[in-house]
């Protein structure tokens, strides 16, 4: 046993192991924080916000002592990449909202987020679809949103809701909040726009594509005009084109 300990493989392959496992006690330990569990049921608030990409619906269900638990976001283009990377976002938000992280935090990193496409809500202007849901997280925390009474509504009950009154204005402005049912893990389904709500004649191919999971942004100059010609995505701008 002493002969094999004194070969000098042995010792240098003994030695290098050794300060293997020193060198990995001496690296800080980093204490991730932990989610905290969702209970069975929770109450929440919906807000609509016009985004350059559509109606935007986000949704804040609140904890035990009024704060915001979790938030959850639907763009209503299903499938699309639009509503994956809105859907990807509200997730991570959700996370750093139930592992204490202070959602004014979250605020300042999200307003402010520019894209191609602008649209105006209550007064302000919304650059991206980010920032529209920093904009509802804030209206949120400033209580300027009605939170109402909490309500077992989903969103198709308030979409059916509206379509039965469309031929009656309407006091909800955009922005505004809407009782919202909040069991489970948040909006089960796209909310459906009402006629009036169908987009001009110049965004129609835009949607088309964000509807088919197709950036709608051109690789070349950037701008927002592109549109299918004989089955290739064609910039008007620029004349780009994928074939």
């Amino acid at each position: 046993m002493e002969a094999f300990l004194d070969n000098e493989d042995v010792r240098a392959q003994l030695d290098a192991e050794i300060d293997d496992l020193l060198e990995a006690s001496e690296r800080p330990t980093v204490n991730y924080a932990e989610t905290r569990p969702r209970p069975d049921s929770l109450n929440g608030v919906t807000q609509r916000i016009e985004t350059g990409y559509g109606k935007l619906y986000v949704t804040i269900n609140e904890d035990e002592n009024g704060g915001p638990f979790e938030l959850f976001a639907n763009i209503g283009h299903s499938g699309g990449y639009t509503n994956s990377f809105t859907e990807a976002l509200a997730k991570v938000i959700s996370t750093a909202l139930r592992s204490g992280v202070d959602p004014n935090e979250i605020v300042d990193e999200l307003q402010g987020t520019r894209s191609p496409k602008v649209a105006w809500d209550k007064g302000e202007q919304i650059q991206s679809i980010p920032d529209a849901i920093g904009t509802a997280l804030r209206r949120y925390l400033d209580d300027e949103i009605d939170k109402g009474i909490p309500q077992q509504q989903s969103l198709d009950d308030l979409e059916e809701g509206a379509e039965g009154s469309a031929s009656t204005p309407s006091e909800q402005t955009d922005g505004g909040g809407v009782a919202a049912d909040s069991v489970g893990e948040g909006p089960a389904s796209s909310p459906v726009p009402d006629a009036a709500d169908e987009a001009e004649p110049d965004q129609d191919v835009t949607q088309d594509l964000i509807a088919a999971g197709e950036s709608p942004e051109c690789p070349e100059c950037g701008g927002m005009s592109l549109y299918f010609s004989e089955g290739c995505k064609t910039c008007e701008s620029c004349g780009w084109s994928e074939c």
